[in-house]
């Protein structure tokens, strides 16, 4: 019986300390912490009026955190457009 106590506590330290670590952001784990980047692929396109591409899918490097507004800023500033 004993050892059924103690296989018992061992799974509830175990289960406390999968939910804590689930709640915390994913971001805490990163290496580099707030300085770090991230690559994203952005795109204009026209397709539902027949016009294609504004801008080819392109691939930019922004710091994690940055808004969408943001990276279309700097999208647009690395085309020329």
């Amino acid at each position: 019986m004993h050892k059924s106590k103690t296989s018992s506590r061992l799974f509830t330290i175990l289960l406390t300390l999968i939910m804590v670590l689930g709640i915390l952001p994913i971001s805490t784990f990163a290496a580099g912490g707030t300085e770090s980047t991230i690559k994203v692929y952005m795109t204009f396109e026209g397709y539902n009026l027949g016009q294609g591409f504004y801008i080819e899918p392109t691939a930019i490097e922004i710091p994690a955190g940055s808004t969408v507004g943001e990276a279309t800023i700097l999208l647009l500033s690395q085309t020329g457009a």
